[in-house]
């Protein structure tokens, strides 16, 4: 599938769903620490103090949407426990 093909995809999904004023959810998250890459340590640990000892600071944003809580479920064969 095109990349377009995908949005558009999206694009009408979400149309679909907020005219049908269905319920949906969302959040936002902003990550922050360390981050070394490399083959040279191999220990979790070690390459965090690295970073840090580096300056090699990394921050991440993440924004999440379902504009379809339905769709957003999985099926009820799936073995899940919701806390809503």
């Amino acid at each position: 599938m095109k990349q377009y093909e995908s949005v558009e995809k999206a694009e009408n999904m979400i149309t679909k769903a907020i005219e049908a004023n269905c319920e949906g959810f969302g959040f936002t998250e902003v990550m922050s620490g360390y981050i070394h890459m490399g083959d040279s340590i191999k220990d979790f640990d070690l390459a965090c103090s690295t970073a840090r000892g580096l300056c090699e600071g990394a921050r991440f944003f993440l924004s999440v949407n379902s504009w379809n809580l339905v769709e957003s479920m999985p099926p009820p064969t799936v073995n899940v426990i919701y806390m809503l």
